[in-house]
């Protein structure tokens, strides 16, 4: 918190003003990428065919992920702060659910695909980014993730 602190040019006691515990401050984090996640989404609304917005969506978001090492860990690590982004986990269930269903609609995603499995597939490929450059491909990880969603 210290370093947070002096990074922001003020002092330790105004940061645990705004956040009590070091765990509220990285689910301020967390939720500010999640509102990210989901504005992708909402942006891939505009993208007229179904399964190019759902996968457009899933790119971006994977793109935003793996030039964030904190969300990847969070992801991986520390679910335990998924409760402070509730409001933003809901707005990026929200966007993603009308992406997936409009897909679903048009049978270019498997009927069988939801909210749920979408989340874990995200947390798997953080676990892919998460094992350093060189060892795999995370984009190669997204290309199978959507062929094997893709009907």
């Amino acid at each position: 918190m210290d370093d947070v602190a002096a990074q922001a040019g003020v002092g330790v006691g105004t940061v645990y003003r705004h956040f009590p515990t070091k765990s509220a401050l990285m689910g301020a984090l967390v939720a500010q990428k999640f509102s990210q996640f989901a504005t992708n989404a909402r942006e891939s609304y505009e993208i007229a065919d179904p399964w190019e917005a759902f996968a457009t969506a899933f790119r971006r978001n994977a793109d935003l992920m793996a030039h964030d090492a904190g969300v990847q860990y969070v992801l991986m690590n520390i679910p335990s702060l998924l409760e402070y982004i509730a409001p933003e986990k809901a707005e990026l269930d929200d966007a993603m659910g009308r992406l997936m269903t409009r897909a679903k609609r048009v049978g270019a995603l498997r009927k069988d695909f939801g909210l749920e499995d979408f989340g874990m597939v995200m947390c798997g490929l953080c676990s892919t980014m998460g094992m350093g450059p060189g060892k795999f491909n995370w984009r190669r990880h997204v290309d199978i993730l959507l062929d094997g969603l893709h009907t």
